[in-house]
């Protein structure tokens, strides 16, 4: 992984920039941009997924907000890339329908449910949380040095 932040505009202790490049044991890269530096009009907060086979785009669901859209396109066969392609194809992107909920009153009112019921919540036990935490960690280390910094491999015996 490799890391860069930056105190751009806002005057935090914390940074309010920052791009993380990620490379998965099977070779496919993901980039991981936070942009706390822009006025909400001008973020569309996005999230792309692109595979040899499809994509997946959300656009206005991430956040505080129940909005925003979800489209794909699946099956697309795995065709070599063509350095002669038109970009003037038609897109056959579809709707994807996606429950309407603000994530983070509902990350909020699962902890609290999960306190109250003296149960363990959904999906993010202590195991998924340290492996999270060392991620944020060598993504600052790699920010401070300079550096590619290699990842531990999670713990595959708890829920991670």
């Amino acid at each position: 992984m490799a890391a860069r932040v930056g105190r751009l505009v806002h005057g935090y202790k914390s940074e309010d920039a920052s791009t993380t490049l990620l490379e998965f044991r099977s070779g496919a890269l993901a980039t991981v941009d936070c942009f706390f530096c822009i006025p909400d009009e001008a973020s569309r907060t996005r999230l792309e997924i692109y595979g040899s086979a499809g994509a997946l785009l959300a656009e206005g669901t991430i956040g505080q907000g129940s909005g925003g859209k979800l489209e794909g396109v699946f099956d697309l066969g795995a065709a070599a890339y063509d350095a002669a392609q038109s970009k003037d194809v038609a897109r056959r992107f579809r709707r994807v329908p996606f429950p309407r909920v603000n994530p983070y009153t509902a990350e909020c009112d699962a902890f609290a449910r999960a306190v109250l019921e003296n149960r363990r919540p959904p999906r993010n036990g202590p195991e998924r949380s340290l492996h999270l935490l060392d991620v944020v960690a060598r993504a600052y280390e790699s920010a401070r040095t300079g550096r590619i910094i290699a990842l531990r491999t999670p713990n595959r015996g708890g829920r991670t």
